[in-house]
C-alpha cells in the first residue's frame, strides 16, 4: 500500500476507536484518477479510471453507489446529504446528491451538451456577480 493510502486508511482506523465516531461523517475525495492496481485489472486504460471518493459513516446510504456519472457540482448536495441535513429540492446550485434518485446534470445532458450549456455567456454572472464596487 503506498504510504497516502496507507496515512488515510491509519486515520480511519483510528477515527474509529474515538468516541466522536458515531456522530461523525468522514469524506474521502480524490484529486486525481485511482493509480493503484488493486481496484482496476491490468488492462483498464487510465483514461478509464476515476477518481477516488467514499463517503463513510454517512447519515444518508444509498444501493446505487457505483459507477455514476458526476461533475464536482454533484459533491455540494452529496456532502450536505451525507451529513443528514435534508433539503426540499431536486438538487443544490447545479449538484445532484448521489443519495438521490436524481439523474446528475452529467447523466442527463453528457459531457458533450453539458461542457456546451457551461460555457455559453451569462450576462446576469457578468453583470451582477463580477461588477466591481
Amino acid at each position: 500500500m503506498p504510504e497516502h493510502q496507507k496515512k488515510a486508511h491509519d486515520f480511519v482506523e483510528w477515527a474509529k476507536t474515538q468516541s466522536f465516531y458515531e456522530n461523525t461523517t468522514i469524506i474521502i475525495l480524490g484529486d486525481h484518477l485511482y493509480m493503484g492496481g488493486d481496484l482496476y485489472p491490468p488492462i483498464v486504460k487510465l483514461q478509464d479510471r476515476h477518481a477516488y471518493n467514499a463517503f463513510i459513516n454517512s447519515a444518508k446510504t444509498t444501493d446505487k453507489n457505483k459507477n455514476r456519472l458526476f461533475t464536482t457540482f454533484d459533491l455540494f448536495p452529496t456532502v450536505v446529504e451525507s451529513l443528514g441535513i435534508e433539503f426540499n429540492a431536486n438538487g443544490l446550485g447545479l449538484g445532484r446528491s448521489l443519495f438521490s434518485g436524481e439523474k446528475t446534470l452529467l447523466e442527463e445532458k453528457g459531457l458533450k451538451k453539458l461542457n456546451a450549456e457551461i460555457e455559453k455567456r451569462s450576462i446576469f454572472y457578468e453583470e451582477q456577480l463580477m461588477k466591481k464596487h
